[in-house]
């Protein structure tokens, strides 16, 4: 176990008494939370360090410092200030820290005493340049957990799965009823639980439900669109290395359409690249068919198969072209630019009237029975 060099610069500074009634509980996570995240060898694995108090009986964290380590080798220097307040007030100048910043210092591999504190003792300019902040109180208040750190790592190759690891974790917290009229007085607090994040290293897996989901239809006459998201961060697919097939009977396949659609990888809602976005360009597929998509050698990527009708006009996905259908589209027809609409029916990115007319037209009470032998994986 490191020295806690941090603690021994801010013990006389923090005056905090040995009393140990609230402990500390660290989360390390990825960027959403998750307890495990999967990301190939070369690529970005982001986390994220979740504190939260166990009692409410003080006024939030005034000091927390823990290192890190990941089990599959070193993860380099990270950066030394948090991405959001309040955690800047425990950062140089606002703060204090350890002399490498925030983000800790890299030691035979380790990643030591990430973390600092506020400025308790309020100190300012005049009797040394720092700490000078204001003080924050309820900071990973019970309940109200709190990120302490954000990072990211390139993951070193080699097979197998790793955790990252907190270690040597400390904190103070703000004595309860404390006001800061001359400073703010703080107490040691104990280390709780420690949840650590562990790093899978296996092929991306497609993250249920897509878009379309998978049974529900294209509802284009042309440029129909699908948004696929997986768990793990992506490199395009080459050229057929993802297939667009008609189903046929017997669990058999037509010939593959890829060459006529468009392959792109988006990020994902937490700015990740994690979305496989794949569109038709014109129309290449036939109305009241079934087609699925499927992975063909898409490297780092698990097999997955995602089976789609086309079926023109149907609007709200439920597998039929009906007058609920027109009726949704003549709700939403505008002049404005409405990418990725479902009721855009013939794809030219606005919701007119020859949206509604052209769903009018295939109006009908009947399904399209899906060819046996296909089911989705996973």
């Amino acid at each position: 176990m490191k020295a806690k060099l941090l603690g021994v610069v801010l013990a006389a500074a923090l005056c905090g008494s040995t009393a140990m009634a609230t402990n500390v509980n660290l989360r390390v996570q990825g960027p959403n939370g998750e307890p495990t995240v999967n990301v190939a060898p070369g690529g970005i694995v982001s986390y994220r360090v979740v504190a939260e108090l166990s009692d409410n009986l003080n006024e939030g964290l005034a000091l927390v410092g823990f290192s890190l380590d990941y089990t599959g080798g070193a993860i380099g220097q990270q950066g030394n200030t948090p991405n959001s307040a309040p955690m800047t007030n425990f950062v140089k100048d606002a703060g204090i820290t350890n002399p490498a910043g925030f983000g800790g210092t890299m030691i035979g591999g380790e990643l030591i005493q990430c973390g600092g504190a506020q400025n308790t003792i309020k100190n300012t300019v005049a009797n040394a340049p720092f700490p000078i902040g204001t003080v924050i109180t309820g900071i990973a208040s019970f309940g109200a957990p709190a990120v302490v750190l954000t990072g990211s790592f390139t993951k070193p190759a080699g097979p197998g799965d790793f955790q990252l690891v907190a270690f040597d974790v400390f904190a103070n917290v703000i004595t309860d009823g404390e006001t800061g009229e001359v400073f703010w007085a703080t107490q040691a607090a104990g280390v709780g639980t420690i949840t650590n994040l562990t790093i899978t290293g296996g092929d991306a897996n497609l993250v249920l439900p897509t878009n379309p989901a998978c049974g529900v239809s294209w509802p284009r006459s042309a440029n129909n669109f699908a948004f696929l998201e997986f768990d793990a961060d992506l490199a395009a697919p080459l050229a057929g290395q993802v297939q667009i097939r008609e189903l046929l009977a017997g669990g058999t396949f037509g010939a593959d359409l890829s060459a006529n659609f468009t392959f792109s990888i988006q990020n994902n809602g937490a700015a990740f690249p994690r979305v496989l976005t794949i569109r038709e360009t014109g129309t290449r597929l036939a109305d009241r068919k079934w087609y699925a998509i499927t992975n063909n050698g898409w490297a780092g990527v698990a097999a997955f198969k995602v089976d789609i009708v086309h079926l023109i006009g149907d609007a709200d996905g439920n597998g039929r072209t009906l007058g609920a259908d027109a009726s949704l589209i003549n709700s939403q027809i505008s002049p404005l630019l409405q990418p990725d609409k479902r009721t855009d029916i013939d794809g030219n990115g606005r919701v007119l009237g020859a949206d509604f007319s052209l769903a009018n037209s295939k109006i009908s009470p009947l399904a399209v029975t899906k060819p046996t032998g296909h089911t989705c994986s996973p």
